[in-house]
């Protein structure tokens, strides 16, 4: 039995939001967090209102032409190098400051399946705010930033966002769906990887499953109608694997259809 929680979450949009703050530290809670009728609370039963932030990065900003280095060839010149953005340019206690200023009690942080399999180390300019990253592998610095923020308190949310690292979300863009550019079965198996990767955390609360789940050129997802591109169907899956081979504690969270 798994628990779904649609995705009802208002999800700040942030970059880099390194404003002078007067800090306020990440209110106090107990993880892990579950639902009671429409509410999400922790371990003590007190509601767990998620006022959530975006930090987008870890699953692409490449447009799919071009050198990817180039900074040109990402969304807004804004180039991750499929790492959480900014950790070139601001060491990552200040972002963490600039997010503790907001009030926000949680982070989602995106991930491309092409992502969590890449070995090569990252080049020591895309960590140069944070050179205690230097020769770790793109997930290596993810996993560190999910240390740091949980380390404040922060509640993390992972979220497959694309299959390849490149900015989402148009149509044909193979990333349209969870299987799209890979099969089911590897997209079912990374989530279970990404789940007993964290499940250690405690305050690694969540699992957004895909996001904006959409059309590509010819094909349309669907609910519930029991064929390859059944998010209902895939959705349960990918959710059992999670629950019974990874980490039942985590929160699913599922998204609706074509944005």
């Amino acid at each position: 039995m798994w628990t779904s929680l649609l995705k009802t979450i208002s999800f700040v949009p942030l970059l880099l939001l390194f404003l002078p703050p007067t800090l306020a530290a990440v209110p106090a809670w107990s993880p892990p967090l579950s639902t009671r009728g429409r509410y999400v609370v922790d371990a003590n039963g007190q509601r767990f209102k998620l006022k959530s932030g975006n930090w987008h990065g870890a699953s692409g900003t490449w447009l799919g032409d071009g050198d990817q280095n180039n900074d040109s060839n990402s969304h807004w010149g804004e180039n991750s190098h499929n790492l959480p953005l900014g950790l070139q340019y601001v060491y990552i206690e200040s972002i963490l400051d600039g997010f503790e200023s907001l009030g926000i009690n949680s982070i989602r942080l995106p991930f491309s399946n092409q992502m969590i399999h890449d070995t090569t180390a990252v080049l020591d300019y895309w960590v140069q705010a944070n050179p205690q990253f230097r020769g770790m592998t793109p997930l290596q610095v993810y996993d560190a930033c999910i240390k740091a923020l949980t380390a404040r308190g922060f509640a993390v949310i992972l979220n497959n966002h694309t299959n390849k690292s490149r900015w989402c979300c148009g149509v044909n863009d193979d990333n349209e769906r969870w299987n799209e550019s890979q099969t089911a079965e590897q997209w079912g198996n990374d989530w279970v990887m990404m789940a007993n990767r964290y499940k250690d955390n405690p305050r690694v609360v969540g699992a957004d499953l895909y996001n904006e789940v959409r059309r590509d050129v010819l094909v349309d997802p669907n609910w519930g109608w029991g064929n390859d591109v059944d998010w209902y169907a895939a959705a349960q899956y990918a959710a059992d694997k999670i629950h019974l081979e990874a980490n039942p504690n985590l929160l699913i969270i599922i998204e609706g259809i074509n944005w």
